[in-house]
């Protein structure tokens, strides 16, 4: 292929006729730290840009209707294999596919995933208490039965690693970086960021959930909008559900008073976007 003479890039006139040519003129401009995103978007044209940074709205659709059933079948076995092994091995199972199915890629400065991940994990963590008092409340306001309390610790070493590892990436993958994504490219941040909350929400069918996971989906997917990190998000996903095993719900186990705890989880998440953007 001809060189432009700019860094990191393949001429654009055959990139735009050629698919495979697309792929690797993006994974140029990934692979090229002096390079910019936006740079790429604004050399290759905006529908390159689109068709190859950015999945369908029709396949992230499909893919959710897929992590759906797929989890939905896994639940059938439960009687055989007890809860802790089925949300295990569904979890590993959805995880597994998204990963292999994944062609686009959020995170475009791979070598700074795991700080962001880590940091998004303290701030997820630190937050919890603050995220209880505000969902206990607006459910009440709600009209929602009380459930009954959790206490920290519950759920063996399979539980664990299914609520804090495994679902924290397929979810996140799979309604952020996919749906969000999608949804963005067509509808705008606006609309994207509460309808993939929302289909987000309803996926864990009992009422304190729904609106629990449709309160946090919503800081989920403005930190993902804000920052372009697949791994903040994942790590404050993460964080949230470590919060919940250790602390209870109700939490028992507290170290911050709820605002002591929003102030604190937003300043580190707040740090983790510009660091995010930054690098």
């Amino acid at each position: 292929m001809c060189q432009t003479g700019r860094p990191g890039s393949i001429a654009i006139d055959v990139v735009r006729s050629n698919a495979s040519a697309r792929d690797l003129l993006f994974e140029s401009f990934e692979g090229n730290t002096r390079v910019s995103h936006s740079n790429f978007c604004r050399l290759a044209g905006p529908r390159v840009c689109r068709d190859a940074t950015t999945p369908s709205t029709l396949g992230s659709l499909l893919a959710v209707l897929f992590i759906w059933t797929l989890l939905a079948s896994f639940a059938r076995l439960e009687p055989l294999l007890g809860t802790s092994r089925t949300l295990l091995v569904a979890f590993l199972a959805a995880t597994a596919w998204l990963l292999a199915t994944r062609s686009f890629r959020s995170d475009r400065r791979r070598a700074h995933s795991i700080p962001l991940l880590l940091v998004g994990l303290s701030a997820g963590f630190a937050s919890y208490p603050a995220w209880i008092v505000t969902i206990g409340t607006l459910g009440m306001a709600l009209g929602l039965r009380p459930e009954a309390a959790v206490a920290p610790g519950s759920g063996g070493p399979l539980f664990w690693t299914a609520t804090v590892l495994l679902a924290p990436v397929f979810e996140e993958v799979l309604y952020r970086e996919r749906l969000l994504t999608a949804l963005t490219r067509t509808l705008g941040s606006s609309l994207a960021i509460p309808i993939s909350s929302a289909v987000f929400a309803i996926s864990h069918l009992e009422p304190w959930r729904v609106l629990g996971t449709g309160l946090v989906g919503l800081v989920l997917g403005t930190a993902m909008r804000a920052s372009r990190s697949l791994a903040l998000c994942v790590g404050l996903h993460m964080g949230l559900n470590l919060a919940g095993l250790t602390s209870g719900a109700p939490p028992v186990r507290v170290s911050l008073a709820p605002s002591e705890s929003a102030a604190v989880g937003l300043c580190v998440l707040g740090v983790a976007i510009v660091l995010a953007r930054k690098w």
